[in-house]
């Protein structure tokens, strides 16, 4: 008897330990947390970036995955149709045809198996290919011609200058040795665009893949090249630079000038408004002038009660505040009030 009462003793004891170690497991694995990453997409179509649902190119998208510990090119591309592409995830289809991995079927709404994709400039073997944070990844489709474009890429993906500096580039592809080594080489003759124009200037790689250009205006520019084959086909895919031109802007002030009638002025003060037309935030401030005129910093002017008919002047300033692309920028007006 006593035996048996040792036995159902160990038994439970045994039980509750196995009760409570499956739990704690259990736990342990719901609380691994999820990697969440960050990854720039770009689509082209016969060397040309596609457009997105607000009619922008689709270059260097940012993508970001949270939810899961691991990521693969299915699921960047599935959110990136989500994201940017009019009819959202329907316009991007795949299979496992055959049997090596899954392959792009349908791409920006386009049903077609004719498509390259490359990670960080390498090419990827399949959509199940995992991908990492900070990841470059490149689609495209290839041409109807059969010649099948060569992949290339700029030796940078994006730069941030100075308005007035140059901009310097080298276009690379890949060749193939006799044992299909892949081979860097630099790209020759591919004319320069820039936000999908032709440059007014010349501006085509040389045998070094160099191409130059010096840069205007403050403003983000999607810089790209094009090449053709004899036949007309398209010879190169499109490759990118996003380039940020930082610089001062050139803005202006209106409403400078103003009348009025002495008779107006004799029991109250008069006040208008200054006009910038900047792209930032403009401040005001009077530099010198007429003890009669005053301005406050949103560019409201004062024109004090009792001014006599005469005309009144101050200069003034106008700053437009500073942003991702402009740099803080001041300039001077004159003010002219006439009395009559």
């Amino acid at each position: 008897m006593k035996l048996l009462k040792k036995i159902e003793a160990l038994f439970a004891a045994a039980t509750l330990m196995v009760g409570v170690a499956f739990p704690l497991s259990v736990a342990a694995d719901t609380q691994t947390e999820s990697n969440n990453i960050t990854v720039y997409v770009t689509v082209s179509d016969a060397g040309v970036f596609v457009t997105d649902k607000n009619g922008e190119y689709v270059v260097r998208d940012e993508i970001t995955l949270s939810g899961q510990d691991n990521y693969t090119l299915i699921d960047v591309m599935t959110k990136l149709h989500e994201d940017y592409y009019v009819e959202g995830a329907s316009g991007f289809g795949y299979s496992d045809d055959y049997g090596s991995g899954n392959l792009v079927n349908k791409l920006w709404g386009e049903d077609t198996s004719l498509v390259g994709f490359y990670v960080n400039d390498k090419m990827a073997w399949s959509l199940d290919d995992a991908v990492e944070d900070g990841a470059d990844i490149d689609f495209f489709i290839y041409d109807d011609s059969g010649n099948y474009e060569s992949y290339t890429y700029f030796n940078k993906k994006s730069m941030t200058v100075n308005a007035g500096d140059k901009v310097e580039l080298n276009l690379y592809h890949y060749e193939y040795d006799e044992n299909y080594n892949a081979i860097v080489a630099p790209v020759s003759g591919a004319d320069l665009y820039i936000n999908g124009e032709a440059v007014d200037v010349e501006a085509t790689t040389d045998d070094n893949g160099y191409v130059s250009i010096t840069t205007s205006n403050p403003g983000v520019y999607i810089y790209s090249a094009v090449k053709y084959n004899e036949d007309g086909s398209t010879a190169i895919t499109a490759p990118y630079c996003v380039v940020k031109v930082v610089g001062k802007q050139s803005f202006n002030v209106s409403k400078l000038k103003k009348t009025y009638k002495a008779s107006a002025l004799k029991k109250k003060k008069k006040t208008f408004k200054l006009e910038a037309d900047a792209a930032t935030s403009v401040t005001f401030k009077k530099i010198s002038g007429s003890k009669k005129l005053s301005i406050n910093k949103k560019g409201k002017v004062t024109v004090k009660k009792n001014t006599k008919a005469g005309k009144y002047k101050m200069t003034i300033s106008a700053t437009a505040a500073a942003s991702d692309i402009y740099n803080k920028t001041t300039i001077k007006k004159q003010v002219v009030v006439t009395v009559k």
